[in-house]
């Protein structure tokens, strides 16, 4: 769990790091005032439109490129990608459990992405913290799907 906390930390960095270059690389300092913190940045990139944002050398491209592994690496990784499904029905997949499959519980998140009110709910198993026992269910605060805007399920790098 700590890789995993690591990886999504240096991926989280990287994200802003390339977001205040970005915003760095594409900022008059006449006429725009730069940003001095990474939420910043990030919202000041949300206002640059896609053409003015395309890497302007090969070096800029390979720091892009860099950055980006270090992030899907993140994001492609089963504790991750087991939750960001097209449906309804996370996954189980990774070393311990052979070929991807459905949840073994046969969980369904419906349209809350949380499970079942009343009846199973994904924090039936999930608690806040990690289990105590090898294999056990990992842990977070809130414990549901991710928003079917972030399917990463079954995505190459490129996708």
């Amino acid at each position: 769990m700590k890789i995993i906390i690591s990886l999504l930390a240096l991926a989280t960095i990287s994200f802003h790091l390339l977001a205040g270059s970005m915003v760095l690389a594409n900022t008059d300092s006449d006429t725009t005032e730069v940003k001095s913190t990474s939420f910043e940045a990030v919202s000041a990139i949300e206002k640059i439109d896609q053409a003015s944002s395309v890497p302007k050398s090969d070096t800029d491209k390979a720091k892009g490129s860099e950055v980006w592994g270090n992030i899907y690496q993140v994001l492609s990784h089963p504790r991750c990608v087991n939750c960001h499904v097209p449906d309804d029905q996370p996954r189980w997949s990774g070393k311990s459990f052979g070929k991807p499959q459905v949840h073994g519980m046969n969980v369904h998140a419906t349209a809350t992405r949380m499970g079942i009110p009343g009846q199973q709910m994904c924090s039936t198993c999930h608690a806040k913290t990690n289990a105590d026992v090898p294999h056990g269910p990992p842990g977070a605060e809130v414990w549901m799907l991710a928003p079917a805007e972030m399917v990463w399920w079954g995505k190459s790098s490129s996708e």
